[in-house]
């Protein structure tokens, strides 16, 4: 049997989703290089959901972001207008995107913290 890990979308297709929905949410993305990653399917519905009109309400609020990417959501997250926001993500290089696509979009983001961090190994805490 083979165990090789299928994905639900092609590269080809997450790129046409992903264009359309940054189009649709007007984000700005910058020229995706051949190594890019891109938002898999959890993450455009998670895009959706926070555009949406039943949205939770993060205005004054402190939002962490487990795995900031490619910094889609962290656009849609700072258009609410939290009081701060903690993007999160395991690579530092990963962050550099996130802000590359902040600046991109004209977002101010004084009030984000970036911060590389190993969720499965936060100081003295288990995580399940």
């Amino acid at each position: 049997m083979d165990n090789t890990p299928i994905s639900p979308l092609t590269r080809k297709q997450q790129v046409s989703r992903w264009n359309e929905l940054a189009s649709n949410l007007n984000i700005q993305i910058p020229p995706l290089q051949s190594m890019d990653w891109l938002p898999e399917p959890h993450g455009f519905t998670m895009m959706e959901a926070i555009s949406g009109p039943h949205v939770v309400p993060m205005a004054g609020m402190d939002v962490l972001e487990l795995g900031a990417g490619i910094g889609n959501l962290t656009v849609l997250i700072h258009r609410h207008a939290p009081k701060s926001i903690t993007a999160t993500e395991l690579y530092a290089e990963h962050l550099e995107t996130t802000k590359k696509v902040m600046k991109l979009n004209k977002e101010d983001d004084s009030s984000v913290r970036y911060v590389a961090a190993d969720w499965l190994s936060v100081g003295g805490m288990s995580v399940m």
